[in-house]
């Protein structure tokens, strides 16, 4: 349907509209729903009851409970349609029939089914051969979703191809291609929803996808409303099967929803979901999705939740489906599974050998971290000790709960702990964790894995185990609170132990005490050091010199550095400063820096000092003229032009710039061959940044005839024009100053400002772009002399000089150059282990 330019009344409304604006399909279904309820309020006389109105967009669909009625209907609405200036489309429409085809369904009287012209058009697309092509087949079969059972299973292999970078197209591909054509080929008639009935909903879920049919009863059969798949979010896929369910289920009843209205739902799930949400939802769930899920499963009228032993949706649709039992208990199978052992409890066990309350404390004052844990019955303390300074709270809970389990071996054991995460290790995560290596589901290794694993090996350990949570800092009276409370205030108290690490601090003593029971290996170096601090041998053979110190042969000196610097990792000056009090010997500096280079812990934790990696350069060419950077600077429109174009040498820097009047690059191809070819001669290569006017295709057309390479510069990144955006710089600079000072305009001050950029020696060389060009400095304009007078020694002395300033200026040039990118700019090799540092070390 369209809308007419000589349409009359309302259609005015749109007539004012610009033509794009008009053509929007929003205002236009708009427009046409507002006619359409003034058309039933004034013109219809049919009560409502009789017949109904459905639009989308420009698609009409008319219906009624008597054929008489339809006709009356339709002739009114057409004309409605003629008056308002809509033209009908005469071949779409379909005019008081008992089946019709609308938005690609053929609906009948309760009865809905795919149209057959988009069945054929759908199996008749070619095998797809980029992602493009998939992603709009996706698309289009993705819309008949409704009438494929199972259709999230049958295309997972196609989205998972759609995620790879690369286009791959395999065997899993083909079939479930294949596979979507022959299920839209037996695509089943669905009935359409009956609100006058209740609904039927069966969920189940299969790798990670939630399935499910939505059916009404007619008769003694259930007949299909529609076919749910939806794939689950990242949260819920990594959770047990049985809280997968819940998930699914809750998924499909909010997708079930938006067609029941409000009418009853029985939802039929092979799993107990209120069972498990209440017992178990709390480990696994967040708090607002708990409560999500319970407002939605318990809180609802029109919700009614059944359970059956069928797992494949495709079994509800039998009409002599036969009761059976379940399958599973869900809970016991969740406890079994992802419990740190089959028999843990987290409720008390009957005659218990101990009743264990464990508690670990972390807290900081006057700067320092303190922590501790204790282990204690209601009576006494089993064991209470300090953790060193730094420990967090968490690793104290599981230092606790790990010892409590260890002195409880073969015993049967009641443990309490207030730490939820302590808890949730040994009975929700800790059993999944290693099974996937204790990773987290990013990939990344799980903080306190050492302790977690110790804390899994320990929970072993006793005969029998029951693990409970106390809700911790509770007034309340009962031995439970009592024991929690004992435990809280003992790892308080032994936080302040602090252990003394006597393995860290260097001892008293001579390090070279345990090397002088036998002669020592001194070398010729050794003695002539012996003798120049005037040292003497004593009855061992050892020298040693006035003040005490041992002369320590060097081989026997790289063993006391490495033993001293294990004991407190000292960095290579302050080790040696510490131990000449004591030893001397050769290279002890050199020695104990490569001590420190070699120390795995040091070189994990220490700020990594080296040189900076420098940067490659870019191309400079092997001669004036070979290689040139070019850019377009824009500056104030004056006598017509408004751009310069700056062409820079990359080898001499010499400038050239010319005013233009666009930034073409017309421009560019003028002044490089009217110009820089004619003085300069062909250049080797050019560089530019990414602009319109030197990736066009003429200039490379001219580069790639003239045998000339042109380089584009990355993007984002003015370094990578450095030497041009720099000269743009200087020479508005210099152009400012000569017409701030002439009065005049920038292209007649351009000739100056060259000169002026061209004679001024570079800092980095010490020469100018003119000496670099013509082997001579530039003569200012005092005469010396008439050539006539001279004679030939002033040719014979620029032409002795020439060679020698060539090669002084071209050695100059050379030694300067940046690295070019081509070159290696470190010492590592494909196949060298090096140390990569990931992030931050904590405790």
């Amino acid at each position: 349907m369209g809308k007419s330019r000589h349409g009359t009344k309302k259609a005015a409304d749109l007539e004012l509209t610009t033509t794009g604006i008009q053509e929007l399909p929003t205002i236009f279904g708009n427009q046409l729903a507002r006619e359409l309820e003034e058309w039933k309020t004034t013109q219809v006389t049919v009560p409502s009851m009789f017949y109904v109105v459905l639009q989308y967009v420009d698609d009409i669909f008319l219906a009624a409970t008597e054929r008489d009625i339809c006709s009356q209907l339709t002739i009114s609405l057409l004309n409605m349609l003629g008056q308002g200036g809509y033209r009908v489309s005469r071949d779409k429409a379909q005019l008081v029939r008992t089946e019709v085809v609308y938005l690609g369904c053929e609906i009948s009287k309760g009865v809905r089914k795919l149209g057959t012209n988009r069945i054929v058009a759908i199996c008749a697309i070619p095998v797809p051969r980029n992602h493009q092509e998939l992603r709009s087949f996706l698309g289009m079969v993705g819309w008949c979703r409704l009438w494929i059972l199972n259709f999230g299973l049958l295309a997972r292999p196609l989205y998972e191809a759609l995620k790879e970078v690369h286009w791959t197209w395999g065997r899993a591909q083909e079939k479930a291609f294949l596979e979507l054509k022959q299920a839209l080929k037996e695509a089943p008639a669905l009935g359409l929803p009956d609100l006058s009935k209740d609904f039927q909903l069966y969920v189940t879920e299969r790798h990670r996808l939630a399935l499910g049919v939505l059916t009404q009863k007619i008769g003694p059969w259930k007949r299909p409303v529609g076919y749910f798949s939806k794939q689950l979010d990242t949260v819920s896929s990594g959770w047990p099967g049985c809280l997968r369910a819940v998930a699914a289920t809750v998924l499909l009843i909010q997708e079930a929803r938006k067609l029941t209205l409000g009418r009853k739902l029985e939802v039929y799930v092979p799993h107990m979901v209120i069972a498990v949400l209440e017992q178990k939802g709390g480990h696994w769930l967040s708090s607002s999705r708990l409560l999500q899920y319970q407002a939605l499963l318990r809180e609802q009228d029109d919700i009614e939740l059944k359970i059956t032993p069928h797992l494949n949706p495709a079994g509800f649709l039998r009409s002599n489906r036969e009761e059976g039992e379940l399958v599973h208990d869900c809970v016991e199978i969740i406890e079994q599974v992802y419990a740190s052992r089959k028999d843990l409890k987290d409720a008390p066990i009957d005659s218990p050998d101990w009743e264990l309350f464990t508690d670990g404390s972390s807290f900081v004052e006057n700067g320092t971290r303190y922590a501790g844990y204790a282990v204690v019955t209601t009576l006494q303390v089993i064991e209470a000790k300090a953790l060193p300074p730094g420990t967090s709270a968490q690793k104290a809970e599981i230092r606790a709960l790990t010892r409590a389990l260890e002195l409880s071996k073969g015993k049967r054991v009641n443990v309490w702990t207030d730490s939820k995460y302590a808890f949730g290790v040994v009975h929700v995560h800790g059993a999944l964790w290693k099974e996937r290596g204790l990773l987290t589901s990013q990939g990344s290794t799980i903080k306190h894995r050492d302790e977690i694993l110790l804390l899994l090996e320990a929970v072993r350990e006793p005969e029998a185990v029951a693990v409970m949570h106390v809700p911790g800092h509770r007034r309340e009276d009962g031995k439970i609170y009592q024991g929690n409370r004992l435990a809280d205030k003992m790892a308080k108290r032994v936080a302040k132990e602090i252990r003394i690490q006597s393995a860290l601090i260097p001892a008293k003593g001579n390090p070279a005490d345990s090397y002088m029971k036998d002669e020592p290996p001194y070398l010729p170096d050794d003695v002539k050091l012996a003798h120049l601090v005037k040292a003497q041998k004593n009855n061992k053979g050892w020298y040693v010199t006035a003040t005490g110190q041992v002369v320590v042969p060097a081989k026997i000196m790289r063993a006391i550095l490495e033993t001293e610097h294990y004991k407190c990792h000292w960095g290579a000056e302050a080790l040696v400063k510490f131990l000449k009090n004591e030893v001397i010997s050769n290279q002890m500096l050199t020695m104990a820096k490569r001590v420190n280079a070699t120390c795995p812990t040091c070189v994990k934790n220490n700020p990594l000092v080296r040189k900076q990696v420098q940067m490659g350069g870019l191309k400079v060419g092997p001669q004036p003229g070979d290689y040139w950077q070019i850019d377009f600077s824009e500056l104030p429109k004056a006598q017509g032009n408004k751009y310069l174009l700056v062409y820079v040498c990359t080898f001499s820097g010499w400038p050239e710039a010319f005013p233009c009047r666009t930034n073409q690059a017309k421009e560019v191809v003028k002044t490089l061959l009217k110009e820089i070819i004619p003085r300069f001669g062909i250049p080797l290569g050019m560089s530019s940044d990414r602009g319109p006017h030197f990736v066009a295709g003429i200039i490379q057309s001219v580069a790639k005839a003239l045998g000339i390479r042109w380089d584009l510069h990355t993007p984002w990144r003015p370094q990578s024009s450095g030497q041009v955006e720099r000269m743009n710089q200087t020479l508005k600079n210099q152009l400012k100053k000569i017409c701030q000072e002439a009065k005049v305009q920038w292209p007649q001050a351009l000739p100056i400002a060259l000169l002026c950029i061209r004679i001024k020696p570079r800092e980095r060389i010490g020469v100018s772009p003119y000496e670099v060009l013509y082997s001579k400095a530039y003569h200012a304009a005092t005469y010396q002399g008439d050539p006539h007078l001279t004679g030939d020694q002033v040719l014979l002395n620029y032409v002795l000089s020439l060679n020698k300033t060539l090669a002084a200026v071209r050695g100059a040039l050379q030694w300067k150059r940046p690295l070019p990118l081509e070159n290696p700019v470190h010492d590592i090799s494909p196949g060298d282990h090096v140390y990569v540092k990931i992030g931050a070390w904590s405790l």
